[in-house]
């Protein structure tokens, strides 16, 4: 009999043909068209695998027959994780999309560092600047990423996808991790790459990049005083979660001027919002959209691979440390 499955979110159209087109051999598909709460919570003490990127409590202890959850994330802050735990199931994410968040990522502190977008906009209204040698030079005029040095706060499967795309460019790059362990291979990969601590990745990087998971221990992890160690030359792009940052903090030292400029990728409404960003010319803003491009959604590689091994009894990819919480 084959193994019963929900699917806790609409998706794309396409998407969900794509993925159905294959789960179809080893799956009894739940069918709905409604994904609010009240309408799952009817659907889901039916099924022994449900796939989502939230899931909250309630709906755990409604699912009695849930053996496995798989985010289609590589975030697992949308999921009770302590009520999975409970429940004994298996959750496992994706990280099939890290070398798109990372060309992405890579694109987007390009784009700050040689103020291409910047320039794009100043053409467009019919001025075309040169140094002055005033201080709009100071905002106008374009840094290198050659030879300079890099820091990554988080450094897994997006952290090392950057670094990897960085070889050209010759950096030097400086990585703050909770833990060097399962890290040794990093050093042979990257003979460039340094493990340091968190203090010294601000105060030495020249762009950083945040690329770790938001966990109760990294929420609000970057604010006004670790933002106050880095250079006033940084580049900081986040391509992870927006509650990594505090926003209002990152706002100030922008409007002020007391870093170079920053990438944004993932937005909080709560906080500083995508329009207060959107006045200043040190600032990129992208609208959560890092992990996909137009013919594929590349995090359902990891999806559809796990679903199927979990019905075919083959060992998982990504498995989430419920405890830990990535």
């Amino acid at each position: 009999m084959k193994p019963k499955l929900l699917f806790l979110w609409p998706g794309a159209a396409k998407d969900r043909y794509r993925m159905v087109e294959r789960l179809t051999d080893h799956f009894e598909i739940i069918k709905t068209d409604a994904y609010d709460e009240q309408s799952l919570m009817k659907l889901i003490p039916r099924a022994a695998v449900v796939v989502g990127t939230r899931i909250s409590r309630p709906l755990c202890e409604a699912a009695e027959k849930l053996k496995f959850l798989q985010t289609p994330s590589a975030g697992v802050n949308g999921l009770d994780l302590a009520a999975l735990d409970e429940r004994g199931a298996i959750v496992c994410n994706s990280h099939s999309h890290a070398p798109f968040v990372a060309e992405h990522g890579v694109t987007m502190l390009l784009t700050l560092m040689k103020k291409v977008a910047v320039h794009d906009r100043l053409m467009r209204n019919g001025v075309w600047y040169g140094p002055g040698g005033t201080s709009r030079d100071e905002t106008y005029q374009s840094d290198t990423l050659i030879g300079s040095t890099v820091g990554f706060i988080g450094f897994g499967h997006i952290g090392r996808e950057i670094l990897s795309l960085l070889s050209g460019f010759k950096v030097k790059a400086l990585a703050g991790v909770r833990s060097i362990d399962g890290h040794a291979e990093d050093l042979n990969r990257f003979p460039n790459l340094e493990f340091a601590g968190l203090d010294r990745v601000l105060e030495n990087s020249d762009a950083i990049f945040l690329t770790v998971p938001l966990t109760g221990e990294t929420e609000g992890m970057i604010g006004a005083a670790q933002i106050s160690r880095m250079k006033s030359s940084v580049y900081l792009i986040n391509v992870a979660r927006a509650g990594i940052v505090d926003a209002d903090a990152l706002l100030d030292a922008l409007v002020e001027n007391s870093i170079r400029g920053s990438a944004i990728d993932a937005w909080e409404k709560e906080k500083a919002s995508a329009h207060d960003f959107a006045k200043l010319d040190n600032m990129i803003l992208s609208p959560h959209r890092a992990g996909t491009h137009r013919d594929i959604t590349p995090y359902l590689h990891d999806v559809v691979d796990n679903l199927i091994a979990f019905a075919t009894g083959i060992e998982l990819r990504n498995r989430v440390d419920l405890k830990a919480g990535y």
